[in-house]
């Protein structure tokens, strides 16, 4: 069995595809083909998934496992130990193995069965101001359909439901930090945690990467501010949104020329990000204020910067 060194363990929306990028650009770090593999979150099973998280969720086809060299995939399921060594065959000697899946950080299981299989591994958290956290998390799951309503109701529906992966959506409960920490803090401790906050950490991207890389035990690779590119659009209606991705219509820019493409994404979305309101912010925080609370009394730290708004 495979044993990686490091693991990026989350938050959801909270700048781990672009740490994960900027692992990838390190030579002496091998990040899995499959970023996202979800193979120690044991309690998600995509056959459960609902319709329209499965669209946006494909099961990776058995084809893509035929090849000798694996292409590079954001997300997958794996559930058997043979495929899961298979997305770190290309490293090289020396090189340090990392596992970018967000859902560990949600999940039960992942800490101790991590722990158990990769005891020595180094494993980074990034934690998001949790309304800004949802809001994005909200904007993403509009621009693919998945929701229609506006951000305070789907946010209220997602508090009073079960948090399942694949069917609810986990606006709320994946931006509730302090009881998902409490379980990595039992398996790993500070040598092997390293906690980093959303707001200050991208504030000096590349002194902060170097501490990161530190504590990976690798030497740090340069990197750039521009390379955090991976926000949202905001469609212009989530109900075509729907339309477009339970037809699978997604594909059509393999088959349009370019400047209709384009024209049509301009019809489809806003040219700039929607904001979130104060009023709206306020509203939400409510829902997080005693999380945050036990979540520094965990860190031993204020939070304080995640009310500056």
């Amino acid at each position: 069995m495979v044993s990686p060194d490091i693991f990026l363990i989350g938050a959801a929306k909270a700048g781990t595809t672009t740490i994960s990028d900027w692992m990838a650009m390190n030579p002496k770090i091998a990040l899995a083909r499959i970023k996202e593999s979800n193979y120690f979150s044991k309690e998600i099973d995509p056959n459960n998934f609902s319709k329209a998280f499965s669209s946006i969720s494909p099961s990776i086809p058995s084809k893509y496992w035929e090849g000798d060299k694996l292409e590079f995939r954001h997300q997958g399921f794996i559930k058997d130990s043979q495929s899961y060594a298979r997305i770190f065959e290309h490293s090289q000697e020396g090189q340090k193995l990392a596992d970018c899946s967000t859902s560990y950080f949600w999940s039960k299981k992942a800490p101790d069965l991590i722990k158990k299989n990769s005891p020595n591994a180094k494993v980074l958290l990034i934690l998001r101001n949790p309304v800004d956290r949802a809001w994005s998390h909200y904007r993403m799951a509009r621009k693919y359909g998945l929701t229609q309503e506006g951000f305070l109701k789907e946010l209220e529906k997602d508090f009073l439901s079960e948090s399942v992966w694949g069917r609810s959506q986990n606006f709320y409960h994946l931006s509730c930090y302090s009881e998902s920490l409490k379980r990595w803090m039992q398996n790993f401790d500070k040598s092997q945690l390293k906690i980093e906050i959303y707001e200050s950490f991208f504030d000096d991207p590349q002194e902060n990467w170097d501490r990161v890389c530190d504590f990976f035990g690798v030497e740090a690779n340069s990197i750039s501010e521009l390379d955090k590119k991976h926000e949202s659009q905001d469609p212009r209606s989530p109900k075509i949104q729907k339309i477009i991705f339970k037809m699978n219509l997604k594909s059509i820019r393999l088959f349009v020329p370019e400047k209709l493409y384009f024209y049509l994404k301009n019809l489809l979305f806003y040219k700039k990000p929607e904001v979130l309101s104060s009023e709206i912010r306020n509203k939400a925080m409510k829902y997080f204020t005693n999380d945050i609370d036990r979540l520094e009394t965990l860190m031993g730290r204020s939070l304080s910067l995640w009310n500056q708004h």
